[in-house]
């Protein structure tokens, strides 16, 4: 199976009220504020040390968290946030007890 990835001409990256092509920093920013805004929106998430960066569309998660649980939910969160194409979740459990 092919997963389709975002070309520059697939029409995404064509705002339609500018009438100019939008920049691919500019599309990830705003994927990138909509990815921090959901995890630090939850309870479980908002108070631990998660990085978000966005290239092309994907979301890198990578940091350290206090459990299993919180790396699941973090993925789940960045999915889905609008304009995520995918997830990379580096995400990793705290060894402290």
């Amino acid at each position: 199976m092919t997963i389709p990835w975002p070309d520059p001409d697939d029409g995404f990256f064509h705002h339609p009220q500018r009438g100019r092509p939008v920049e691919r920093e500019e599309v990830d920013q705003a994927v990138a504020e909509g990815v921090v805004a959901r995890l630090l929106g939850h309870d479980m998430t908002g108070d631990q040390n998660i990085g978000v960066v966005v290239q092309n569309r994907v979301a890198i998660l990578a940091g350290v968290v206090d459990c299993l649980e919180v790396v699941i939910l973090a993925g789940d969160l960045a999915w889905r946030s609008p304009g995520v194409v995918d997830v990379c979740n580096t995400l990793t459990v705290s060894d402290r007890v």
